[in-house]
């Protein structure tokens, strides 16, 4: 929809019709003055989890195309995974296939704003599930006509488990050219939905992207056929002290300014002479 200042509906356009697919997540990137064009996710009609990308473009209110990609179409999407359950997951594409299906994988997508690169477009989308822990809880209850106090347990929401993300390039006509996907540990889980990826730089060439993963943060530069041109790790922070070391690290990494980033987040420290240990907060400047 678009609104003008007075907040008054100046027009809108509708990206899905009645068919049987939803969109989860949408990006919009004005291209003219009366040219649009969106990306994100898309759903199946009774369920809210991703089942792969799309993208549209729309002129003058109108939709010129939509185009739906399952994830398992995307050549990399699984790369991710161990080489035995990609196996396991590529047979039972084919034989979905087969029988005239459609096979799908669900997934939570955090999927970023368009990027503008000459000749087409990209897109970055985080894969995360919810998590959940269980919380002991007490009830008093009649047993034999007494009151006892009985002890239970309740599944508790315990925030958003981040795995893996994908790079994904669309031509001007919405036809996916390439996909590039990466694991990705960040050690922290959110309890809202956010992104752990920030892009550093973007010339005509290339784009560099920067994210924690564990104990390191990473520095990767792609260039726009889908190679990685360049990709670096750095230790998030060292103790100061050769007989220590960290047991574990939780970070998170947000863009600050120029080629800095500002890194903070907590570690246990154990030393290994005196066996002592502390827990710490740490703030950290890095720059790429």
């Amino acid at each position: 929809m678009r609104v003008n200042e007075a907040c008054e509906l100046c027009d809108s356009i509708r990206l899905t019709g009645t068919g049987d697919k939803l969109i989860s997540s949408v990006s919009g990137s004005r291209v003219s003055d009366n040219k649009m064009v969106y990306t994100g996710t898309y759903s199946g009609k009774y369920n809210d989890l991703s089942e792969g990308i799309f993208f549209a473009e729309a002129e003058n209110n109108k939709l010129n195309f939509i185009n739906y990609v399952n994830f398992l179409d995307m050549k990399n999407f699984l790369s991710y995974m161990p080489v035995k359950s990609q196996k396991g997951i590529l047979k039972k594409k084919d034989k979905a296939k087969k029988n005239g299906k459609e096979y799908i994988l669900n997934y939570n997508i955090a999927a970023h704003d368009i990027i503008n690169i000459p000749g087409g477009y990209l897109l970055i989308g985080e894969a995360y599930y919810p998590t959940t822990t269980m919380v002991p809880f007490t009830i008093n209850k009649m047993s034999n006509g007494v009151m006892v106090e009985e002890t239970q347990q309740n599944y508790v929401f315990d925030g958003y488990c981040y795995t893996h993300a994908f790079i994904a390039r669309f031509s001007n006509k919405g036809e996916l050219m390439w996909d590039q996907c990466f694991e990705m540990s960040p050690s922290v889980k959110p309890k809202t939905v956010k992104h752990f990826i920030s892009v550093s730089d973007k010339t005509d060439k290339d784009l560099a992207i920067v994210f924690a993963s564990g104990n390191n943060m990473v520095s990767k530069i792609i260039d726009y056929d889908g190679h990685t041109v360049n990709e670096i790790k750095k230790e998030l922070i060292a103790t100061g002290k050769d007989t220590e070391k960290t047991d574990w690290t939780t970070s998170n990494a947000d863009y600050w300014y120029g080629n800095n980033f500002l890194v903070y987040g907590s570690q246990l420290v154990k030393d290994t002479v005196d066996k002592s240990r502390r827990r710490v907060f740490f703030v950290n400047k890095l720059s790429f």
